[in-house]
């Protein structure tokens, strides 16, 4: 079979499967938007933060483990436990601690160079989402931001 003719059936065939995956769907179009369930914690300085390896400890429920980051920046990732479900990304005053869990407890210690910074406990209030229609997947919890003042 010439090489042509081949695409041409490969094509046809496609545009068969997927119009015909279209009409046949029974129920409403989802869109399979993302989601993730949990919060962000916004670690805020009213000065620039001082050079120096900072680790950030967190407990969420039974869970517990610690991130560290060295400021000035070499790399905008952070450096976390395994199994923590948490990121820590840098801003300008401070930075924020993403947790991509749902905990009815959170504490978080921050210190730098082995001085405490900070600490604070929250229980956040999360309500359920859902990024397309009701009937639609994924469904998540999230809560509004925290806020954990490092000069208070």
């Amino acid at each position: 079979m010439r090489p042509a003719r081949m695409r041409w059936r490969v094509t046809a065939a496609f545009f068969a499967l997927a119009t015909g995956a279209f009409a046949c769907s029974s129920g409403p179009e989802c869109n399979q938007l993302a989601c993730a369930t949990g919060l962000e914690i916004h670690v805020t300085s009213r000065q620039l933060l001082a050079a120096g390896t900072y680790e950030i400890a967190v407990e969420l429920d039974a869970v517990s483990g610690s991130c560290r980051i060295i400021f000035p920046r070499t790399t905008e990732l952070s450096e976390c436990d395994p199994g923590l479900p948490v990121s820590v990304h840098w801003q300008s005053a401070g930075f924020i601690l993403s947790v991509f869990a749902r905990a009815e407890a959170i504490g978080v210690t921050v210190s730098r160079d082995g001085e405490l910074l900070g600490q604070g406990m929250f229980e956040p209030e999360y309500r359920t989402v859902q990024t397309d229609r009701s009937t639609c997947a994924p469904t998540c919890e999230i809560a509004a931001p925290e806020v954990l003042p490092l000069d208070s």
